[in-house]
């Protein structure tokens, strides 16, 4: 079937697109290899391809109107010749396909009745096969039938032989452990009465025991009630005595801060006080030393002057 294709021209019409917008790689179409074999420089959609960019782009298809005073364009024309090779091409090759689709028709008719033929053949022999086997079991069962048959017909006679050899002695033996085996089961069935009320006596004490062990369980979930609220209240407590502790604690811290300043502050003036009485100190001595040496002078003029008055 020779789908029907389109120009750009007529796609942009289509669609109502602008050409510069219409771009097909970013749809996954290629166009480079779809262009008219009447002239290379004209490419083509397919009917499906612009129903897949119309639905893609949520567009309508807006078919132009055949105009009767306007002529078919030049690429529209190239396009029909193209689909005409094509068509001419497509039924030229019509009877050689259809000579094809004969032979392989023929072709396929003869391997099934050959395939049927072999199958026939093999379920055939299967079917002999399976019957032989059926055939050769059922003799074997019967066989064994009889076999069973002759051993249990022998069993019979010889157990009805030693019935007969058996002694008026040997029945009272038999008799008299009859009457012992009732005696046994009477004696047992006494002892499973004892059992019995036994049992249901350990029964009641087990009962006793249950409903003691749930008046202890009951007392000792009050027991931890109780245990459970004082030590809600110990907690409650606690925690009153720690938030109080915690309050007095950064009280002290705040005093301690307080003393800890106040100690760096007279400490800061200890030091500036002891710079002061370094540089005092250190005044004094310079003035001393100046007025060592301004007297250090006048007593050599008068230690000079002490000879020549003798």
């Amino acid at each position: 079937m020779i789908m029907r294709t389109y120009t750009f021209n007529e796609c942009y019409q289509m669609l109502r697109v602008d050409p510069k917008t219409f771009r097909l790689k970013e749809a996954g179409i290629e166009s480079d290899h779809q262009v008219s074999r009447a002239d290379r420089r004209i490419r083509f959609l397919t009917q499906e391809q612009v129903d897949r960019l119309a639905q893609d782009h949520g567009r309508l298809l807006h078919t132009p109107l055949p105009d009767e005073n306007e002529g078919v364009s030049s690429g529209a024309f190239k396009l029909l010749l193209d689909r005409m090779q094509r068509a001419e091409a497509e039924i030229a090759c019509q009877p050689y396909r259809l000579e094809e689709a004969q032979r392989y028709g023929e072709d396929l008719v003869r391997r099934q009745q050959e395939e049927f033929s072999e199958y026939h053949v093999t379920l055939n022999g299967r079917i002999t096969d399976l019957a032989e086997a059926v055939t050769n079991q059922f003799n074997e069962l019967q066989e064994q039938l009889q076999v069973i048959e002759q051993k249990v017909d022998q069993t019979a006679e010889t157990f009805a032989k030693r019935l007969k050899a058996v002694s008026q002695a040997d029945r009272d033996a038999v008799k008299l452990l009859r009457e012992l085996l009732e005696a046994h089961s009477t004696d047992q069935a006494r002892t499973l009465d004892t059992l019995e009320a036994s049992l249901t006596d350990i029964q009641t004490r087990q009962d006793d025991i249950q409903v003691q062990i749930e008046a202890l369980e009951k007392d000792r979930a009050q027991d931890l009630a109780d245990l459970h609220d004082q030590l809600a209240k110990a907690r409650e407590g606690i925690t009153e005595k720690i938030t109080t502790l915690v309050a007095e604690v950064s009280s002290e811290k705040a005093v301690i801060v307080e003393i800890q300043q106040q100690a760096d502050t007279q400490e800061h003036c200890l030091t500036s006080l002891l710079h002061l009485i370094q540089e005092e100190i250190s005044a004094r001595q310079v003035r001393t030393s100046e007025v060592a040496q301004k007297k250090s002078p006048t007593k050599s003029k008068k230690t000079q002057s002490i000879p020549e008055s003798k």
